[in-house]
């Protein structure tokens, strides 16, 4: 992976803050793209004010693991709000991962969400 390139399987939550609404989860694609689904049968997010919190999951039956975490600042206690007008409407992230090998280098990489 180099720097600025998209990151596939990242869990993309958009959680409403006035809480009235259900959440909308999605996951990113190889060229980083997401489609939120927000019930079993519409996409998208419900309109309003939204924490975003993103979470690298592991491949589906894949043994190897992440090689890279997401800072908390995008997940647990995400910093990311955005309003959504609509149902269909685009937002793009660009977040620093770091290493998940304590020893390795403290270098981060941009890594493009869209």
């Amino acid at each position: 992976m180099s720097a600025g390139k998209p990151v596939a399987g990242v869990s993309v939550e958009y959680q409403p803050l006035d809480s009235k609404t259900a959440s909308s989860v999605g996951y990113t694609d190889q060229d980083g793209n997401f489609r939120l689904r927000f019930t079993r049968d519409r996409y998208g997010a419900a309109p309003g004010q939204h924490q975003v919190k993103l979470y690298i999951d592991p491949e589906s039956g894949s043994d190897t693991p992440p090689q890279f975490r997401l800072p908390d600042k995008y997940s647990k206690k995400s910093e990311i709000k955005v309003n959504v007008p609509g149902l269909e409407s685009e937002h793009t992230f660009n977040v620093e991962l770091e290493p998940l090998n304590r020893n390795a280098n403290r270098r981060t990489k941009q890594v493009a969400i869209r």
